[in-house]
């Protein structure tokens, strides 16, 4: 089975980036911004998430609008135990 990887950022150029270069080797998931995300962990069933929603690792952009990647790792943090182990690279 493959590792799970969320990857949360509001550039599209990165999402083409980071899907070409784990498509071979992870199962991943995208979400557009924080408050994506959030449901995205919160929902196991969602869109074309068909499987549990924990990850193996989470990678988020730093600065984004609304909900930045610190907020977003201090919710997975404090408020989401699926993930509260999960790491988290900003």
């Amino acid at each position: 089975m493959k590792k799970r990887i969320l990857i949360v950022d509001d550039s599209p150029f990165v999402f083409a980036q980071l899907s070409d270069d784990f498509a071979k080797n992870y199962d991943f998931v995208t979400a557009e911004s924080g408050e994506d995300a959030v449901e995205i962990l919160e929902d196991p069933v969602r869109g074309d998430v068909c499987f549990s929603n924990q990850f193996d690792l989470i990678i988020t952009d730093l600065m984004m609008p609304r909900m930045s990647g610190f907020d977003l790792a201090d919710y997975v943090r404090k408020r989401n135990r699926a993930n509260k182990f999960t790491p988290v690279i900003l």
